[in-house]
C-alpha cells in the first residue's frame, strides 16, 4: 500500500489540489517519495496529471483534508481509497496514527461527500442557490434542519447551517 498526503508545508493541504506537493508514504509512515503538485502551474490541466501521477506511482489511498466532487470522483472510479482528516494536522502526527486510520479519518465512499463545484453551483437555478449559497455548498448537501419558510428565518433560529433541502414558500 502506498499512501499519497497533499501537504501545504509543514500540514496537510486544506484543499487537495492547491497543495505545494504530494508526500508518498508506506504504510508503517516511512517516505518513499514526493511530487510537485503540478495543478499549481498548469491549472486544470495539471488536476489531471495529480491523478495520473498517482497512478504512475501505484499510490492506493489518500488522506486528505478537503476534496471537490469532480476530483474525488476521478479517484473513486480509479479504485483509490480516500480518507479524510477530521482535522489538520502534520506529517509527523498522521506517521504516528497510520496503523489507526479511523481515529484520525473518515473513508469517504461517493461523491457526495466532496465539495460541489463553484461553477456547478452558479449553474443551478436561482431558487436552489439562494437557499445554499451563502454556505457555498450545492443544494442538498451538509446538514439540513427543520424547513423554514424563508434564508431570514432560517438564522433567526440560530441553525448556522444552510437552510433546506427543499425550495422556500414566500
Amino acid at each position: 500500500m502506498k499512501i499519497a498526503i497533499p501537504m501545504q508545508q509543514d500540514l496537510v493541504s486544506n484543499h487537495f489540489t492547491r497543495a505545494d506537493k504530494f508526500v508518498i508514504l508506506d504504510p508503517s509512515g516511512r517516505a518513499l517519495a514526493e511530487f510537485e503538485n503540478p495543478a499549481l502551474s498548469q491549472g486544470c490541466s495539471g488536476k489531471q496529471l495529480i491523478l495520473t501521477q498517482c497512478l504512475a506511482l501505484e499510490i492506493d489511498t489518500l488522506l486528505i483534508r478537503n476534496i471537490g466532487q469532480n476530483m474525488l470522483s476521478r479517484l473513486l472510479r480509479h479504485g483509490l481509497t480516500i480518507w479524510q482528516l477530521h482535522r489538520n494536522q502534520s506529517l509527523e502526527t498522521i506517521r504516528s496514527q497510520l496503523e489507526d486510520i479511523t481515529q484520525i479519518a473518515t473513508q469517504l465512499t461517493d461523491v457526495s461527500q466532496g465539495r460541489p463545484s463553484i461553477k456547478a453551483i452558479h449553474r443551478m437555478p436561482s431558487d436552489h442557490q439562494r437557499c445554499c449559497q451563502h454556505q457555498g455548498q450545492a443544494h442538498g448537501q451538509g446538514h439540513c434542519h427543520e424547513h423554514a419558510k424563508s434564508d431570514a428565518e432560517c438564522h433567526s433560529k440560530g441553525q448556522g447551517h444552510h437552510c433546506c433541502r427543499h425550495q422556500h414558500q414566500e
